[in-house]
């Protein structure tokens, strides 16, 4: 294995843009996987500590042990909102972790302001099934979580306070969480024959349908093929992968664009969406 981790690249929306070198993150000390990203800053992982990094900027921190075992893949959301007003506002590292033989999930929060963790009284017993989906999303205050069942895990970070938001049954866990227009969303998508492709965009705490729309991805094929939702950063577009093809569709403009091939980044199969920031990632 080469020092760096040449896996770890960066896909732009926008083909004018330069983006990121490759290398990308080759200013850490170590090989990191990437488990969280929030306006700008990326949250990652080396075989024992946690980092907070901007890889526009290249300044990066190393946070100190959390008290309680995170485990290998740990269910772990970058929680940052700068403003205008306030770029250099603190961040929040929040881990959803489960208590030991138990049921139960525990709530671990690391303060870039005080610089250290901290472990919230709140927890939560009532998740269907208690085994979460590493990584997650952060909108408006609140950490949310998938799950292995039908259910996602909410957890208001300045509150401390969780909540359990149901999926519709027949939405299964093939989809993706991300904000659209401003709301929680959740996106799946299905090769309905051929080219034809069934997009359903699931909005709000209650999960309903809120768009059905069926759209043209590429060639005629004789077979149906397996297709992801991936995280994307634009809320006016839905990203899908199909096998080797990366697809936006634009929904206002009814327009799909093809964007890339997977096969430029190797065995990556990771996707988190990315905004450039000049966020400083040391503050405390």
């Amino acid at each position: 294995m080469s020092k760096w981790d040449m896996n770890t690249m960066f896909l732009s929306l926008d083909p004018s843009t330069i983006g990121v070198p490759s290398p990308a993150l080759d200013f850490l000390p170590e090989v990191v996987k990437i488990l969280s990203s929030c306006n700008g800053l990326l949250l990652c992982q080396g075989l024992e500590k946690y980092y907070v990094c901007n890889p526009a900027t290249k300044n990066w921190k190393i946070l100190p042990p959390p008290r309680y075992y995170h485990g290998d893949e740990p269910a772990i959301v970058l929680a940052f909102e700068p403003s205008l007003r306030n770029i250099e506002a603190y961040y929040h590292v929040i881990c959803a972790f489960p208590m030991l033989d138990q049921p139960i999930i525990g709530f671990e929060i690391y303060s870039s302001e005080s610089d250290s963790w901290s472990c919230s009284s709140a927890d939560c017993s009532d998740l269907e099934n208690p085994c979460l989906v590493g990584g997650g999303l952060f909108m408006k205050g609140v950490a949310y979580y998938e799950t292995k069942s039908n259910e996602v895990l909410a957890f208001d970070v300045k509150e401390e306070i969780p909540a359990i938001i149901s999926l519709p049954v027949q939405v299964g866990r093939d989809g993706s969480l991300t904000q659209m227009d401003g709301e929680l969303s959740y996106v799946t998508a299905s090769n309905e024959c051929e080219n034809v492709f069934l997009i359903d965009i699931y909005q709000g705490m209650e999960m309903n349908l809120k768009r059905s729309v069926s759209i043209n991805l590429g060639p005629k094929r004789s077979l149906t093929y397996a297709c992801k939702v991936l995280p994307c950063v634009n809320s006016d577009a839905v990203a899908i992968q199909v096998r080797e093809h990366i697809y936006l569709y634009h929904i206002r403009e009814q327009k799909v664009e093809s964007i890339a091939s997977p096969n430029a980044f190797g065995s990556a199969k990771k996707f988190l969406p990315y905004i450039n920031s000049l966020a400083n990632a040391t503050l405390n």
